[in-house]
């Protein structure tokens, strides 16, 4: 299949070039690319060796306007065409609609500190959609008010010198769809300060964002609008010790936010869900939480869900989720208000293995009660269907003292009531980790499985299948350095696994 190019910028060759900004007139006409050409008094050029687009200046599409990316637009265009490149600081605005629903476009930018490409959808007038999309190193997309979907597209890659999120979104609800955020320098998907919205996620894989390595989450929320913020069917897994999963603040009593976290996986971040604030309440169930630990500090960081409570208001319902090998299982503080599982309702959550030693000992924390509500925990597995066992793996009021809340987790889940140990996570080893040549992956199961070899900025580097439950992969040709193993069984449970090239 021809690959399409879309190449935006300029280079030396292009100099003289005219490089002024343009913006459409706003009467309501549909463009193409090669409309621009014609159009735009040298803003929108085609050229080149491979006959691509070049965009030269600032672009602007008005209100009431369309920019409509169509495979006509790219019928001359050589398909082993080389790299796609953008160099120079372009601002490319549109009021009005912009439209790409053709298959394989790339949006690319030579990664240097002097270019820079910010898309910013600002207000616009009618619904955005990019399907089938890859940006590469750009400064950002950003929406403003503005109803846009993006559908099997691709960011990596994104700085973070303009904004602090490679989408950033202000009083819109933006769909994702299918779509893979991998090695960003910031978070992959952020609510701009002081504003509101209600993203729609579905199908992602949110892969080691935050390449800055700094205090951020790979997925920022803010304050909902009307809608419910759903993150439903995806991977957030992260590889850097300050980067968390997933954050959800309202800290200025903004309104009433509603969230839906609905059958992800959430592995291999500093925490793996935190929320904190006045007025949200959330529903958490289906996921697998697993292995958010991987912060230096023990006492502030690793809960598989953290929940930090400036009122009642801040609430969760969490049902049905395995919550495995963090730090904290589950942390509360403040005045967040838990739900577990009620005598009507059972939980059904599975703990298991959750320790750190920040008492200085080995610990194993389930269910941390630091705030002052009361929870119900009632129909839960604590890794052992015991109540003495279920009592030494939750922290509460007989353990904290009477401002602390007390928590009622009678009758105990136990692994005839639900089929725990199906539901436990799959187990692989990789070894010898770190390793200079040979690999060896095994599961505990012997009906084969998948792997996936990722760097650490995202790029796949090895991929396979083994027909058994073991395998041996040839790394030596892999420059040194971290890499993650997707390790996907039959039955489409995934563990991730961190390894060490020297």
């Amino acid at each position: 299949m021809k690959k399409l190019l879309l190449i935006i910028g300029f280079t030396l060759v292009q100099v003289a070039l005219t490089m002024g900004q343009w913006t459409s007139p706003g009467n309501g006409t549909t463009y193409t690319l090669r409309d621009l050409v014609a159009a735009s008094e040298g803003c929108v050029t085609q050229g080149g060796t491979n006959g691509a687009y070049y965009i030269h200046g600032d672009l602007t599409i008005a209100q009431n306007d369309r920019l409509t990316v169509i495979a006509d637009d790219f019928i001359d265009i050589d398909a082993d065409a080389g790299g796609i490149l953008f160099r120079g600081n372009v601002l490319f605005t549109i009021k009005g609609s912009f439209v790409i629903d053709c298959e394989g476009i790339d949006v690319y930018v030579e990664p240097d500190s002097v270019s820079h490409l910010q898309i910013v959808l600002d207000h616009a007038t009618e619904p955005c959609l990019f399907s089938r999309t890859k940006f590469y190193y750009l400064s950002g997309i950003q929406v403003i008010d503005s109803p846009v979907s993006f559908n099997d597209c691709m960011f990596q890659s994104f700085d973070k010198n303009r904004q602090k999120g490679a989408v950033l979104y202000s009083n819109s609800d933006p769909v994702f769809d299918n779509c893979i955020f991998q090695g960003n320098y910031g978070s992959a998907i952020a609510c701009a300060t002081g504003s509101t919205g209600s993203p729609q996620i579905d199908r992602c894989e949110f892969r080691y964002n935050v390449l800055s390595k700094e205090n951020m989450p790979q997925l920022d929320f803010g304050p909902g609008n009307n809608d419910t913020i759903r993150l439903l069917n995806s991977r957030i897994v992260g590889l850097y010790p300050l980067v968390g999963g997933i954050f959800i603040a309202d800290t200025t009593r903004t309104g009433d936010t509603k969230i839906l976290i609905k059958n992800n996986f959430i592995g291999d971040n500093r925490y793996g869900y935190h929320q904190q604030g006045y007025a949200i309440d959330a529903l958490i169930m289906d996921n697998e939480i697993v292995c958010n630990q991987i912060g230096p500090d023990p006492i502030n960081d690793g809960s598989g869900i953290r929940l930090e409570g400036e009122s009642a208001h801040c609430k969760a319902t969490i049902r049905h989720n395995l919550i495995n090998s963090n730090y904290w299982g589950i942390s509360l503080l403040g005045k967040a208000v838990a739900d577990l599982g009620t005598a009507d309702d059972y939980g059904r959550n599975i703990f298991l293995n959750n320790h750190n030693s920040s008492s200085g000992s080995d610990q194993e924390y389930a269910l941390y009660v630091s705030g002052v509500n009361d929870v119900n925990a009632i129909g839960n597995y604590w890794g052992s269907d015991t109540e003495a066992y279920a009592e030494s793996v939750i922290y509460h009021r007989p353990d904290l003292g009477e401002v602390h809340g007390l928590v009622s987790y009678l009758p105990i889940l136990t692994v005839n009531d639900w089929g725990v140990e199906e539901a436990l996570p799959i187990q692989v080893e990789a070894y010898p980790n770190p390793t200079s040549g040979l690999l060896t992956l095994k599961t505990g199961q012997n009906d084969g499985f998948a792997y996936e070899v990722y760097s650490i900025t995202g790029q796949q580097v090895l991929h396979g299948t083994a027909v058994e439950g073991m395998t041996t992969l040839h790394v030596e040709a892999l420059p040194a350095g971290l890499y993650s193993i997707m390790v996907r069984l039959h039955e489409n449970k995934v563990k991730s696994i961190v390894i060490i090239k020297q």
